[in-house]
């Protein structure tokens, strides 16, 4: 549930960005894209965390049954 809302915020934030675009206003634009660029820098290193997470469980268990 954690990256679907992630990325249902991203969505959000790029919408936002395109409407603020055009309807004139481009500071706030920036800042939605600036929010939109961290929650990818978030997902990212969540994706990497539970990568990490898989292969060390793999790691693991494999030495535990090699006992």
């Amino acid at each position: 549930p954690l990256l679907a809302e992630l990325f249902l915020w991203r969505i959000t934030f790029n919408l936002t960005a395109v409407l603020s675009d055009l309807l004139g206003v481009p500071k706030i634009s920036s800042v939605l894209k600036s929010a939109d660029t961290v929650i990818s820098v978030l997902i990212g290193i969540i994706l990497l965390t539970a990568a990490m997470f898989i292969i060390s469980l793999g790691v693991v268990l494999s030495a535990g049954v090699a006992k």
